[in-house]
């Protein structure tokens, strides 16, 4: 067989190198005959456009030549003359035209011809123009030769002193230019006003020779525009004609290239057929010889391969020869190695994988067999138990682990919060997804998660949610908050009503004549509780967050000094209580009642950083801060300090140092929020073991501006104005306002409801002195909304709004802004006096009634 294939592939040689030397005839033979065929195309296509390019040269150059000659001629024959050669010699170029092969060129050729032959035949008719223009002038002048006008024209000789004959001014008119055109224009100006017979004829030649002049100079500058036309025209069409040329150049140096190229090609062809046919020779050697150690190298690969061994590439690709089907059964025995190597290798880096994934998890995993025994489990499983490397071990039975991890009196429960029975648990944890919760003594939740595996056992995966839990009930102490805020908003608005009856019923009682001192005593101490009652009802609205910022001048000592009593009582037995103030009397523009809380809560945070016996010391101090005076307000204590790796976090909302349970973490964070919307800064600074200081601080007002009158320019009426109205939907506040008013307001008219009020405005708007109406009216438009229709219909009417809520919430419920004239309930002396003042009822009152 062997010998056979060797025979086979000898007669493949023969006859390789048979068709090597045929095709080496072949390659010649082809060669020159295109060869050849490039030749005879030289002949035919080339040569006639040269000679036609040469033609079209000479054509164009004796065109460009012979043009200017048509702008000297001064006599129609010779015009004439020129425009016959002119037309032979572009009839002679279209007829070279025609000859040209490229259509593209000869259309663009043609549009240029045509475009000179138009430009020719214009100049030749602007020169027709100009010698019949002169002839006519010519005809004139024999006419006045013979004229009576030359005496008429010796009279004003004058005019003209470099002409002295007429025959001269004639022959000088002839010439088209500026100076001749100038030159008529002083004659006619000459002229006596009134005209004899030869006169007139001296003017008709005058204005004739006027517009001939004219007329020839146009002539004369459309000549010159032709001839710079046709030599541009010309131009182009030399540069095209040389654009031809070189195409034309260009096209035979690529021919004389082709053929160049072609001759090489066939030495080249004929080179590698001779060296391939060399190369048969010498290739059919080599494979007999390559066979031989194919098969010795196939063999010693696959025995290799069989003992676990590799060499890979030792042959290089499959031969179609002797030792083919042998190798094709190697490289199938080498890919089965290999992928079983690769695959080998893929699980080895996925277990890596898996095992890095295990064991880097936040959360606890753990595998048990179907008898409930511990086959594996992660790092944090052993961590989040509070357990060690030691306590646990493979095969470990789950009854053990349970009792390791409840013997410090851990409870296990589900997730309604009920205590579970261990054993039911472990039963159900084969067959269903369980969820159950260990509590430890310290508070700490761990959370089991079970789910089972379909071959037996189970996989549990255990999270810490104490940090979740401890979230959740802090937001729910928000929503409680939250809702007993808005039910403390509702009430303290009730209680403000009363609070203004009480307290005006009071104060109109205290204005009575013949009060002993026993009674006066009564009422002050009443006067006394409702103002405190009043402050408690601004703290409420302040707590329930219906009230918004209030800012005021505060002297900040004085502020302190009126809550010392509360702050030393919410300390706890065996705290002193140090006040260091710096009797400061710059005031700071804060909410005064948002400040105190703050101060409170400082206070409260103290107390609860001492444990036993220690001290809270509360200073005031002016400090110098970006080049103006700052007012600080420090709160100090010596208790357990704050560590400093979570100082920075003091301020945030939800976060505490105390234990679960112990707060809300949402202390610090309201007085923050507080002192930044009061522009303000707060800072705290503490040392572990030592102590904490928290300050606050502000910018101290240089300058207090007294307050404003209220009330604006009323235009003079016919009628004194006399009456203040009253709205007011409660009707036991609105019996005390009137009486209230009364004192200052003789005739006080009260509505219950904004559309009586305006009804009865609309009709009686001269009579009103001023206007006092409650912002929330019940079945009724808004006092806001009164307000409105009466400033845009009245806008001389002083207006006054007085609410128990805070104005800025009132401009925020509403949309709107409140700039002055704002009450705050309950109603008091000064506010009467604020109105008297806008209403300009009484000129001298000063604040007080």
């Amino acid at each position: 067989m062997l010998k056979k294939r060797i025979k086979n592939r000898a007669l493949t040689a023969m006859i390789t190198a048979c068709v090597m030397s045929f095709a080496l005839v072949l390659v010649a033979w082809i060669g020159l005959n295109k060869t050849d065929r490039i030749i005879t195309q030289i002949e035919s296509e080339s040569l006639p456009d040269i000679r036609v390019a040469l033609r079209l040269a000479e054509g164009v150059a004796q065109l460009t030549a012979l043009a200017p000659n048509v702008s000297l001629t001064n006599q129609p024959s010779l015009l004439n003359q020129l425009q016959i050669r002119l037309q032979q010699r572009f009839d002679k170029l279209f007829e070279i035209v025609k000859i040209i092969s490229d259509d593209e060129f000869k259309t663009k050729l043609l549009q240029q011809l045509n475009g000179i032959q138009k430009s020719s035949l214009q100049l030749i008719s602007v020169e027709q123009q100009n010698l019949f223009l002169s002839e006519k002038l010519l005809s004139r002048r024999y006419q006045l030769k013979f004229s009576a006008f030359k005496n008429e024209l010796k009279r004003f000789s004058s005019n003209i002193p470099a002409l002295q004959e007429i025959d001269y001014l004639i022959d000088f008119l002839i010439d088209p230019g500026a100076y001749q055109n100038d030159l008529i224009v002083n004659i006619l100006n000459g002229l006596p006003e009134q005209k004899t017979q030869n006169s007139k004829e001296l003017l008709a030649f005058l204005n004739f020779a006027k517009e001939n002049i004219s007329a020839r100079v146009n002539n004369d500058k459309r000549k010159r525009f032709l001839l710079v036309s046709m030599r541009v025209q010309s131009e182009s069409l030399s540069n095209f004609v040389n654009v031809f040329a070189n195409s034309i150049q260009d096209k035979v140096v690529t021919q004389q290239q082709q053929a160049h190229r072609l001759i090489k090609q066939v030495f080249w062809g004929m080179l590698v057929m001779m060296v391939l046919l060399i190369l048969t020779v010498v290739i059919n050697y080599g494979r007999n010889l390559r066979v031989l150690n194919d098969l010795t190298t196939v063999t010693d690969d696959m025995v290799r391969l069989s003992n676990g061994g590799m060499r890979e590439g030792a042959v290089s690709k499959k031969n179609q020869d002797e030792v083919g089907e042998l190798f094709e059964a190697y490289l199938i025995f080498q890919e089965y190695t290999l992928q079983i190597q690769q695959v080998g290798n893929d699980l080895e880096q996925q277990k890596l994988l898996l095992e890095t994934i295990f064991n880097s998890m936040n959360d606890g995993l753990s595998v048990f067999s179907a008898d409930n025994r511990l086959l594996t489990w992660n790092k944090n499983y052993i961590n989040l138990l509070g357990l060690t490397e030691r306590d646990i071990y493979p095969q470990m039975p789950l009854e053990d682990i349970i009792r390791l991890i409840s013997r410090a009196g851990e409870e296990f429960k589900d997730i309604n919060g009920h205590f579970i029975d261990i054993h039911q648990w472990t039963i159900k944890r084969h067959t269903s997804s369980q969820f159950v919760e260990r509590h430890d003594q310290a508070g700490r939740i761990i959370e089991f998660r079970s789910q089972p595996m379909t071959n037996g056992g189970f996989i549990t995966l255990i999270q810490d949610l104490t940090y979740r839990r401890e979230t959740e009930l802090q937001l729910q102490q928000a929503i409680k908050m939250e809702v007993l805020g808005k039910l403390t908003g509702g009430v303290s608005h009730d209680f403000n009503n009363f609070l203004t009856t009480i307290l005006g019923n009071l104060q109109l009682l205290e204005l009575q004549p013949g009060l002993n001192d026993r009674q006066r005593k009564y009422l002050n101490r009443a006067l006394k509780a409702t103002e405190k009652g009043t402050e408690l009802i601004k703290k409420l609205l302040a707590f329930s967050h219906n009230r918004f910022l209030e800012p005021e001048l505060v002297i900040l000592d004085e502020s302190i000094k009126d809550i010392a009593d509360l702050l030393q009582y919410s300390v706890s037995d065996g705290i002193q209580f140090i006040f260091d103030l710096g009797n400061i009397d710059k005031p700071v523009k804060i909410d005064r009642i948002q400040f105190q809380n703050a101060l409170l809560n400082l206070t409260l945070n103290a107390n609860a950083a001492i444990s036993g016996k220690g001290s809270i010391k509360i200073s005031t101090r002016i400090i110098r801060k970006k080049n103006t005076h700052w007012l600080r307000i420090s709160v100090a204590d010596n208790g357990k300090g704050i560590p400093y790796e979570i100082q920075h976090r003091v301020f945030e909302a939800f976060f505490t140092t105390k234990e679960i349970g112990a707060g809300t973490g949402l202390g610090l964070s309201s007085v923050h929020g507080y002192v930044q919307r009061s522009g303000g800064e707060i800072g705290i600074k503490s040392k572990p073991h030592e102590g904490t200081t928290v300050w606050m601080e502000w910018p101290v007002e240089e300058q207090s501006f007294p307050i404003s009158k209220i009330g604006s320019t009323r235009t003079e009426a016919k009628a004194e104005p006399s009456v203040l109205l009253l709205v007011e939907d409660d009707l036991q506040v609105a019996e005390t306002m009137k009486d209230f008013l009364a004192i200052r307001f003789p005739d006080v008219k009260h509505f219950p409801s904004a559309d009586k009020a305006w009804r009865w405005i609309l009709k009686n708007n001269q009579k009103i002195i001023g206007i006092l109406s409650d912002v929330h009216l019940i079945n009724s438009i808004s006092g806001i909304e009164l307000r409105d229709k009466v400033q845009y219909r009245y806008p001389e009417l002083p207006y006054f709004l007085y609410s128990g809520m805070a104005k800025e919430a009132i401009e925020k419920q509403f949309d709107c802004k409140i700039e002055c004239n704002f009450i705050n309930k309950p109603v008091t002396y000064k506010d009467i006096a604020n109105i008297i003042i806008g209403t300009n009822a009484d000129n001298d009152v000063k604040g007080e009634v």
